[in-house]
């Protein structure tokens, strides 16, 4: 018979179960239980315990909530998940699939990027590693930039080498 620990069974239980008509086979009275108040605040105390990392979690302050998009940099994003995603980590984190291509988000953050600069480097397709064999024309390089450039964060530490 399984017992539950912190239950303790009271003396009419043992009458109950000695009765004439639980050996026949017949209806048993119901059983009446003592709760061990003891073992029940310990219990308490241990559930306080379990249940103490979810409230902290609870409690963690969220990252800012992405900034909304403007057309452009809505278009950007699009493109840069179609077209680049296969490669680079295209959001505000995360690591790249290919270990060789930098992260959007690292790429943005360097000191000295600027909208400029970015637009410049991706419009000069010998810039371009040999695996990125591609073209970007102007609108698509605007588009682009107008999206990168939302994923700078002022709070950006880079990572240690």
């Amino acid at each position: 018979m399984f017992r539950v620990p912190w239950v303790k069974r009271s003396p009419a239980w043992k009458r109950a179960a000695s009765s004439p008509a639980s050996r026949r086979g017949g209806t048993r009275p119901a059983l009446p239980l003592k709760v061990n108040a003891a073992v029940t605040e310990m219990e308490l105390k241990f559930l306080h315990l379990l249940c103490l990392p979810l409230f902290l979690t609870a409690c963690q302050k969220l990252p800012p909530p992405a900034p909304a998009l403007s057309a452009a940099a809505s278009e950007g994003q699009a493109f840069a998940q179609a077209s680049c995603g296969g490669c680079h980590a295209v959001g505000r984190s995360g690591a790249s699939p290919n270990p060789n291509a930098p992260p959007f988000h690292v790429v943005v953050n360097h000191e000295g990027v600027t909208a400029e600069t970015l637009s410049f480097w991706l419009s000069g397709a010998h810039n371009y590693p040999r695996e990125m064999d591609f073209y970007l024309r102007r609108p698509e390089v605007d588009k682009l930039v107008a999206y990168m450039i939302t994923l700078r964060d002022p709070n950006y530490r880079r990572a240690p080498d």
